[in-house]
C-alpha cells in the first residue's frame, strides 16, 4: 500500500524493483514500447496505490473493452500458463485494477488530452 504522495521512493515487489514518476503532460511524452513501463493518468487516482497478486474474482476494464473482464478469462484468452497467474503483479490504484504488470492496462487511468500529470511506472527485474 502506498499513499499517493509517497511516489518518491523505489518499492520492492517480489522479484522487481518498481519505480514511480510523476511527470507534467505537455503532449510529448512518449508511450514506451516495453511491456514493464506503463503511463496513467495521476490524476485519476484518488488515494492510493496497491501492489498485489490476483484474487478470486478479480475484475478490471481492459484499454478498448466496454465494461469488465474477469482476471481470469483475461489470462486464459492471453494464454497465461495457470502456473504463473498467481504471480504476476498487479497494480491497483484505489481499489480498481489498473495493470496487469506485463499484460493489460485498465480503460479507467489511461492518458488523455485533458490529462495534467502523467505517473510513469517501470518495472525492473532485480539484479
Amino acid at each position: 500500500l502506498i499513499k499517493k504522495e509517497e511516489f518518491s521512493n523505489n518499492i520492492y515487489f517480489e522479484d522487481y524493483e518498481i519505480k514511480f514518476q510523476v511527470i507534467d503532460n505537455n503532449g510529448k511524452e512518449k508511450f514506451p514500447k516495453n511491456d514493464l513501463i506503463k503511463l496513467f493518468d495521476y490524476d485519476k487516482i484518488e488515494e492510493r496505490i496497491v501492489i498485489r497478486t490476483r484474487k478470486d474474482g478479480d475484475k478490471m476494464k481492459p484499454l478498448g473493452i466496454k465494461g469488465t473482464k474477469k482476471l481470469k478469462d483475461i489470462f486464459i484468452n492471453l494464454k497465461v500458463p495457470r502456473e504463473e497467474r498467481d504471480i504476476i503483479p498487479l497494480i491497483c490504484f484505489d481499489d480498481e485494477i489498473a495493470w496487469i504488470v506485463g499484460y493489460k492496462v485498465s480503460e479507467s487511468f489511461k492518458i488523455t488530452k485533458g490529462t495534467n500529470r502523467v505517473l510513469k511506472i517501470s518495472f525492473e527485474g532485480k539484479e
